[in-house]
């Protein structure tokens, strides 16, 4: 009985520990989403305003090369 008990103890503390890693490890896992989540919005973000200036200094471009040839 007392064997049958310590088992049972050992086996209930052990799969403590493993839930206990294991919430740890899901919290670590939502952070570094979030961090991945956050550059990857800034990066497209980033390339979305390299995006815009490009065609804006495109559009100036062209207009400024459409008042030359008027001229």
């Amino acid at each position: 009985i007392i064997g049958g008990l310590l088992s049972i103890t050992l086996l209930l503390a052990q799969s403590l520990t493993i839930r206990v890693k294991m919430w740890n490890l899901r919290a670590k896992l939502s952070k570094l989403q979030t961090l991945t989540d956050t550059e990857r919005i800034s990066k497209d973000s980033d390339f979305n305003s390299k995006d815009q200036k490009t065609k804006r200094e495109t559009t100036k471009t062209l207009s400024t090369s459409q008042e030359f040839s008027k001229e």
